[in-house]
């Protein structure tokens, strides 16, 4: 087992105990609680969640050879008499969407929950009709995911997160919902980038002028705090000054790149009328961040609107590249 992975588990028990004990305490005083808190960490019923003919979708146990944890659950795909796992290592499967139609396609989509406080899953879009074909994007915060239907077709609201970035705790991700539909293919289609939905509601001037209030505020505390005379960053914070980065990813991964940086500039402390040295080493490193996540490239978020400021910030021959690799979490 990877690091990564005994780290999730050991967290899922913990949170696992953590449930089951509250019910016990309460025993006394409040049985019909107690009660239902111990059905609720019971483990994930086997076998199907979604059917159709010979079709299904199965909670399977964990594949021999991993974990042995009693909760460990896999899924897969079942036709007929073969079966096709899609992955394993979850506390639960959920089915978050499934098609009107069985000869839909795609047929369903399903969530892999890991169960950490940091949403650790995979999701899955499943097309059954014509051939079998599978998508999976897999990361943090995809607990978070949204499904709804457009006409026959899923649309998603995918965690564009950005992890630890500035000294921020693992519960201060900067999270960037990004609005996606299901692009149809006769290779099983895939998530594509929702450009229209993207660019329906462009930030006013009284929404930047809101922005730029919080985070000149926000930043002018952490040159206090920080007592910085001539250079704010780097070091990093220790805090993540979320406002700060939350607002300038709402807009580079809208495609206001050019807005975020002309925010930052005007929001970065000064002393005695001279801005603090460190705001282009914070904003190549905050581009370096989101151009790395796997999600720029899965969703050619690089044909975004002034992209390319994003893009030149985070080149590679930046001095700022190697120190500022991306920590970013969902994968292909």
């Amino acid at each position: 087992m990877t690091g990564e992975a005994r780290r999730l588990r050991l967290e899922a028990a913990f949170h696992r105990r953590l449930r089951m004990r509250i019910p016990f305490f309460l025993l006394a005083s409040l049985p019909s609680l107690a009660l239902a808190g111990v059905a609720e960490a019971a483990p994930q019923p086997l076998g199907a969640i979604w059917q159709n003919g010979s079709d299904a979708v199965i909670v399977t146990p964990c594949p021999p050879g991993g974990d042995t944890d009693d909760f460990c659950r896999g899924v897969a795909v079942q036709q007929g008499k073969k079966v096709t796992p899609l992955g394993a290592r979850y506390m639960s499967v959920t089915p978050l969407w499934i098609a009107s139609s069985p000869a839909s396609a795609p047929s369903l989509v399903i969530l892999g929950d890991s169960g950490g406080s940091g949403g650790f899953g995979d999701l899955f879009v499943v097309t059954l009709t014509p051939a079998l074909a599978i998508r999976q994007l897999q990361g943090e915060r995809m607990d978070s995911v949204a499904v709804h239907s457009e006409g026959p077709l899923p649309a998603f609201e995918l965690p564009f997160d950005i992890e630890f970035f500035n000294g921020a705790p693992h519960a201060g991700a900067i999270i960037v919902n990004l609005p996606v539909r299901w692009k149809s293919s006769p290779q099983g289609g895939d998530f594509a980038l929702d450009f229209v939905a993207l660019g329906k509601f462009p930030p006013s001037a009284r929404q930047l002028e809101a922005r730029l209030a919080a985070m000149r505020h926000e930043l002018h505390e952490w040159a206090k705090d920080r007592h910085a005379v001539a250079q704010l960053y780097p070091p990093e914070s220790g805090t993540g000054t979320p406002v700060t980065v939350q607002a300038l990813a709402d807009l580079a991964l809208s495609g206001h790149a050019d807005l975020a940086k002309d925010l930052l500039h005007r929001a970065w402390p000064k002393n005695d009328g001279h801005p603090l040295s460190g705001e282009g080493a914070f904003w190549a490193a905050l581009c370096t961040r989101i151009a790395h996540h796997p999600l720029w490239k899965r969703l050619a978020l690089d044909q975004l609107p002034h992209a390319e400021l994003v893009l030149a910030a985070a080149n590679p021959q930046s001095p700022n590249h190697a120190a500022n690799t991306a920590q970013s979490g969902i994968m292909q």
